[in-house]
């Protein structure tokens, strides 16, 4: 259910607040554009990762599929979802995937992945998928690529680009022969950090991890200059079912400064999918999916970890929306996260969460989509919107929803931009002389009241339906900066906060 607030004081209180204090916020997002990209008929195609290039494109990659998997490449106008071009540059009888995409210094594009078997094409494939690097010019033209493995697994998941156009990628490596041999294997499937220079060519590689099987999904760039992975780590080779997330803080010379592991294997399969860094505090918010003992009842369920900037654990959220949820990716934008994901899990349509940085759940959207199968990878800001990139899979009234949808497709790649909609005006609420602050405007489910260097006294805190009758009470929060009201199970309407027993606030609730 939809739900937004309006908040507005008495005329009898007027002279206690500020008009100039209102900025806009909301918690419900309008779709401006939904499109699909690619082939049409049987293909299907899936967007695992989108960047906002400085030519003022999206660009995509990820695969297209038409009895194998082969790269794709697109080329998107932010603005009104026109796609310029798509392109499979690399045609081959074998599983070829793009992972991650980043803009080079020269404006080109890097592309990191897995490739199939291609001895005939390279002479340094070795076999059991191989990680691949190739470059793009702003067309989509492929104009060098080159892989790295050896006779086990090798997969690239995450790439980044320096200003001095050197290339550090982040995945997995099972190999300890060929391209890998001179690496310090752990055992199994090692977590892998390498760095190339701008002919690909390595300048350094680094393993990380145990005995079992550890990989990074993704790798930024800390403001540090040092580079922070996330991912996954399997301790126990006897049981590959029990996942810890693993983080690891590089340096740029290939150094590991500081390796840690959040939550027991005893309890827990858990993955990091994605992290993003506070450029202000310097804290790092990881995301991800999990499964806990003690949350059986809700199958699978997503996670936000926030740690200082070595990685040490501040504070851990778990999360489930509906039953079940999976969180994918995230940015930070004015101090508010806002993560990607499918809204619930079962269904699988895409939507958004917001939490501030203390992981305090502000609100989600719902579903943005339609579908009976929409997946996000990948969310941007982009003038003051959203745009997410994954894939949709059918429902009677896809074909309406997405732009070029194909009913006879499997799925398709997917990207959707939203903007934050302020139908309902004034998003927060504050005092004159500061003293408390009410939050946010519109919102899902929670009320939030910042009681800011505890200038109010505040006795107690309650929501009233417009006939006067009481629904919460909240008494003497006076210890508390910032109190939640959850508001989740009210109906529609209008409502009316009390608090101190002295200032009223009216929200409605749609």
């Amino acid at each position: 259910m939809k739900r937004k607030i309006v908040f507005f004081t008495l005329s009898l209180f007027l002279n206690f607040f500020s008009n100039n204090s209102y900025c806009q916020f909301s918690a419900n997002f309008t779709p401006d554009w939904a499109e699909c990209l690619g082939q049409n008929g049987s293909y299907y195609e899936t967007v695992n990762c989108a960047i906002l290039h400085s030519n003022g494109y999206v660009y995509c990659v990820g695969y297209t599929v038409n009895g194998v998997h082969d790269f794709f490449i697109s080329k998107v106008s932010p603005t009104n979802g026109v796609e310029v071009f798509s392109s499979s540059p690399l045609i081959s009888a074998s599983t070829d995937i793009l992972h991650s995409v980043a803009e080079s210094s020269d404006s080109t594009l890097i592309a990191v992945g897995v490739v199939g078997n291609h001895s005939s094409l390279y002479p340094n494939y070795y076999g059991a998928g191989d990680l691949v690097v190739a470059r793009f010019n702003q067309d989509g033209l492929m104009t060098n690529i080159k892989t790295f493995g050896g006779t086990k697994i090798d997969r690239a998941y995450s790439v980044i680009c320096n200003s001095d156009s050197t290339i550090v990628i982040a995945g997995k490596t099972a190999s300890i022969d060929n391209d890998f041999s001179n690496s310090n294997s752990h055992g199994g499937v090692d977590g892998l950090v390498m760095k190339l220079d701008y002919n690909f060519d390595v300048i350094w590689k680094l393993r990380v991890g145990t005995a079992g099987e550890d990989c990074f999904n993704r790798i930024i760039k800390s403001r540090d200059g040092n580079y922070l992975c996330v991912g996954y780590s399997v301790p126990d080779t006897l049981d590959f079912n029990k996942r810890n997330v693993m983080f690891c803080k590089v340096t740029n010379s290939g150094t590991a400064l500081s390796t840690k592991y959040y939550f027991s294997t005893m309890e827990s399969s858990s993955t990091g999918i994605s992290l993003a860094e506070d450029s202000i505090n310097g804290n790092i918010f990881i995301v991800g999916t999990n499964y806990d003992n003690y949350m059986a009842a809700y199958g699978s369920n997503s996670f936000i970890i926030k740690t200082n900037f070595n990685g040490t654990q501040i504070k851990r959220v778990d999360y489930a929306y509906n039953n079940t949820s999976s969180f994918r990716d995230l940015v930070i934008v004015d101090n508010t996260l806002y993560i990607v994901g499918e809204i619930p899990l079962n269904v699988r349509k895409m939507g958004i969460y917001i939490f501030d940085e203390n992981l305090n759940n502000i609100s989600q959207t719902g579903y943005l989509t339609i579908g009976s199968n929409d997946v996000p990878y990948s969310i941007l800001y982009y003038d003051n919107s959203f745009i997410l990139a994954g894939m949709c899979y059918g429902s009677a009234g896809s074909v309406n929803y997405w732009n070029n949808y194909s009913p006879t497709s499997n799925y398709d790649a997917a990207i959707l931009k939203v903007s934050k909609s302020s139908a309902l005006s004034l998003p927060e609420f504050e005092s004159k002389n500061g003293s408390f602050v009410v939050y946010p405007n519109p919102s899902s489910d929670f009320i939030f009241l910042l009681n800011n260097s505890a200038k109010l006294k505040i006795s107690s805190i309650k929501v009233l339906d417009i006939l006067g009758r009481e629904l919460i009470c909240l008494n003497n929060p006076n210890n508390i900066d910032k109190v939640a009201i959850d508001i989740h199970e009210l109906k529609e309407g209008l409502y009316v906060m009390i608090v101190n027993n002295e200032y009223s606030i009216k929200f409605i609730k749609e």
